[in-house]
């Protein structure tokens, strides 16, 4: 199936004929589709195995065609943190080989390596075969018992603990809580300016003048569930605005307290044929020195 000079098996395809070479016969298509297949759900399982919290790894030669199909670079773009060379001497096998695991848990990579041995030093088993006339590579796809262990000592922590089944509220209980400071959180930027909308994150190096006023809007939001209501106004496809002007008045009170503590000016003039308040804006502008 690769591209390897000298004997061996047929190359099925190259990296312009991914999907096969023009001259394959009946058997050698469904053999080919038949390698495709095993890969792709394989994949499939790794990316849904991922989506649920689990780790995994594909592990391919480092220069398998195979790297380069669009299912394999979904993989490694969406849920793949590291990807692990492992040369067969590594794990005391004298052979020119190697195996590369792609994988979402980086702590396999204390097990990568680099082969420093002089090119040649090593046995080459391409297009070799064994007594029974099979290839020697099929052999090798079995790992060495040091590159086993190894991975298993890695992987051992992750699937230890108590067996047994547990009931879906028993497995909602043990989600854990996590608060508005810890992590994970999301990182959002001001369109390129020096903002930040979501403050859960504690940014040690910035200041948070709207902490106070915040505070004080997530309240008045939370008490009459206005989130709620804007979520709604939206799914209706209601035209109107979503709240009255008694209803947004405590809010700005709020705004013309903190805007009086800091000595700004609170000009809510609007000119003719602008509907906002740009003197407010000039205002907090001037106060960020912006």
């Amino acid at each position: 199936m690769k591209l390897k000079p000298g004997p061996g098996p047929k190359p099925l395809r190259s990296p312009d004929h991914l999907g096969g070479l023009p001259d394959l016969t009946m058997q050698e298509t469904i053999r080919l589709q038949d390698s495709f297949l095993q890969l792709s759900r394989g994949v499939n399982c790794l990316q849904a195995g991922y989506s649920s919290g689990s780790h995994g790894h594909l592990e391919q030669p480092p220069n398998a065609m195979s790297w380069q199909e669009e299912v394999v670079q979904a993989f490694l773009i969406q849920a793949c943190r590291v990807c692990v060379n492992l040369p067969a001497c590594l794990y005391h096998l004298d052979i020119h080989k190697a195996w590369l695991f792609a994988t979402t848990l980086e702590a396999l990579s204390a097990m990568g390596g680099k082969c420093h041995h002089p090119q040649g030093f090593h046995q080459s088993i391409v297009g070799t075969r064994d007594e029974h006339g099979n290839f020697q590579s099929k052999q090798t796809a079995q790992y060495p018992k040091a590159l086993a262990e190894a991975f298993a000592q890695i992987i051992g922590p992750l699937i230890s603990g108590p067996g047994g089944e547990i009931t879906f509220s028993e497995a909602m209980s043990s989600l854990p809580q996590k608060t508005m400071s810890e992590p994970p959180q999301a990182y959002q930027d001001g369109g390129g300016l020096s903002s930040f909308p979501d403050w859960s994150y504690p940014r040690t190096a910035l200041t948070d003048p709207f902490k106070d006023l915040r505070k004080s809007f997530f309240d008045m939001i939370l008490q009459n569930s206005y989130h709620k209501r804007l979520i709604c106004h939206f799914h209706m496809g209601d035209p109107n605005p979503p709240f009255s002007d008694t209803e947004l008045e405590p809010f700005r009170q709020h705004l013309v307290h903190w805007m009086q503590e800091r000595h700004l000016d609170n000009d809510w003039t609007i000119r003719d044929h602008q509907p906002m308040h740009l003197h407010i804006l000039q205002s907090l502008s001037k106060f960020f020195g912006r």
